[in-house]
């Protein structure tokens, strides 16, 4: 793969150097722009030297504005380039300078006025967060993330004033990672690495630094692969994961297996008609494609989405909720409104800010929630009323007639849930991750927790915990046979836990503690 820099004027120092060495050592022949010593021009980025590599990468530099003027001679070749199938990345002020166009916005995501328009490589806008030189949070999204290799949570990365990304309604714009950090964030959660389509050719632009200290070569070399379009290696297997493939991005995959020459051992996910790097193979596509068949079989007509794992048969033992889109928290205090948003997707109701729209940005719905609930970001976060107060809020959007309570979870116990479940209920739960620095008194006796309980669980935690704090969860599935309940923990992702675990975590809270949600 050849990859070309650019180190010429207006760019920093580390970054191109220290991205020419991590390429370097991915394999990767790399070359730059200028001579990194005298600065004199060895390969200018015309239309024309670009066409012999398969990449082109612009690092951080003095701003997208001086980039717009230094490279205006090279940027419609730039985007010539990129149009007839080349790709481009760009980090900070590479990103700005990549831009369709950089805004000023308030606190809630709505655009003020266009500070500049980029090159336009492209559908990508952005918002400059000034405000920032530090190492900061990132949020790997999933599972847009695991076309870069990652697999979800948060990570420390280099910022210096690097662009948050939009994604708008109706564009192929990709959001890999979004910032987690109350240091460039308001009320609003912008992307923090962003891809999409230009013509032929791919662009994928990052606001932080993967190669700055606290550096991460293997995303760097992963941005670069996907745009040039190898992805990670030979691509992430899912056919473990829950994926919602949208109409469109299904039959995308249809039309790619039926032009195929013999039979393919993997067949690669389209989101937004884009070939990504994730892959079901082909005995779990043929598993999906005999559902979307039989589905246009029974209601003469194509479902608008299909889900790669099916709802499972309920049964006396087991019963798990429809199929449910799971999101991270985005900060310590958001978990509430995240459950909620959970709940919302198994019920089809997609926000995007104040509008209703896909789910592309999960980051802005929950903080619409999250004032509806009065959500306080601080450790107090959101209380059962505020919780409650949703329910009203999302029937009057979209219609519903949802009716929500809160009861005793050791009072229903675990079939009693189950029953809940296969009646087409949703349950949220209200539980204490441990139970350092709380009494006997508070803990033994409670919810039918005997003392004994208390004394053989003291110094207890909830699986994959520490400390004692209020958390929201939703139940996903219960078995009765075995005595589990499995779990979409917004902070944690999603698991199995024993029943005992469960009632020990809500005996811990003062109230009732299972929200019962539906019609």
């Amino acid at each position: 793969m050849k990859v070309l820099i650019y180190n010429g004027v207006a760019s920093a120092i580390n970054g191109p150097k220290n991205t020419y060495t991590i390429l370097k050592n991915a394999g990767m022949d790399v070359d730059y722009t200028n001579d990194p010593n005298s600065g004199k021009s060895l390969i200018p980025p015309t239309y024309g030297n670009l066409k012999k590599y398969d990449h082109f990468n612009i690092p951080g530099g003095d701003g997208g504005n001086k980039y717009l003027k230094v490279l205006a001679p090279y940027s419609a070749g730039i985007r010539q380039y990129v149009k007839e199938g080349g790709s481009v990345s760009g980090i900070c002020a590479g990103a700005y300078y990549l831009s369709k166009s950089v805004w000023n916005i308030d606190k809630d995501g709505n655009k003020i006025n266009k500070v500049y328009d980029g090159i336009g490589v492209g559908t990508i806008e952005c918002k400059g967060l000034d405000d920032s030189e530090d190492a900061i949070n990132i949020l790997m999204v999933r599972p847009e993330c695991l076309q870069l290799g990652k697999s979800g949570g948060v990570q420390k990365m280099a910022h210096y004033n690097g662009p948050g990304f939009l994604s708008p309604e109706g564009s192929s714009v990709i959001i890999f990672a979004i910032y987690n950090d109350p240091k460039v964030t308001d009320n609003y959660m912008y992307g923090a690495i962003a891809g999409d389509t230009h013509g032929k050719g791919r662009v994928i632009l990052g606001g932080p630094h993967p190669e700055l200290t606290p550096q991460d070569p293997d995303l760097l070399v992963s941005m670069v692969k996907w745009a040039v379009g190898s992805g990670n290696m030979d691509g992430v297997c899912i056919d473990k994961e829950n994926v919602r493939i949208q109409k469109a991005d299904f039959k995308a995959m249809i039309t790619a297996v039926e032009n195929y020459k013999g039979t393919p051992s993997k067949v690669y996910l389209r989101v937004s008609l884009v070939k990504t790097n994730q892959y079901f193979t082909k005995a779990k596509y043929d598993e999906i494609k005999k559902r979307w068949d039989a589905f246009k079989k029974g209601f003469s007509r194509e479902p608008n989405y299909i889900d790669s794992k099916p709802v499972a048969e309920n049964n006396s033992d087991y019963v798990r909720i429809p199929p449910f889109n799971y999101f991270f928290q985005q900060n310590d205090y958001i978990c509430g409104p995240t459950s909620w948003l959970i709940v919302c997707s198994t019920y089809d109701m997609y926000m995007l800010g104040s509008e209703q729209a896909d789910l592309n940005d999960p980051y802005s719905a929950e903080m619409v929630i999250a004032k509806v609930a009065g959500t306080s970001m601080s450790y107090a976060g959101t209380g059962h009323a505020g919780m409650l107060k949703v329910t009203p809020w999302l029937n009057s959007k979209f219609g519903k007639k949802l009716k929500s309570e809160f009861i005793s979870f050791a009072g229903t116990g675990l079939q009693g849930i189950a029953n809940y479940i296969r009646a087409g209920k949703r349950a949220i739960v209200n539980i204490m991750t441990g139970d350092q620095g709380l009494s006997a008194a508070l803990f033994s006796g409670v919810n039918n927790i005997s003392a004994h309980t208390f004394k053989t669980n003291f110094g207890w935690n909830f699986p994959g915990y520490s400390g004692s704090f209020g958390h929201y969860i939703v139940i996903v599935g219960v078995n009765v046979k075995n005595q589990t309940v499995t779990i979409a923990d917004p902070d944690r992702n999603v698991k199995t836990v024993s029943y005992t675990d469960m009632k020990i975590a809500t005996s811990l809270i003062s109230s009732p503690s299972l929200m019962i949600i539906g019609e």
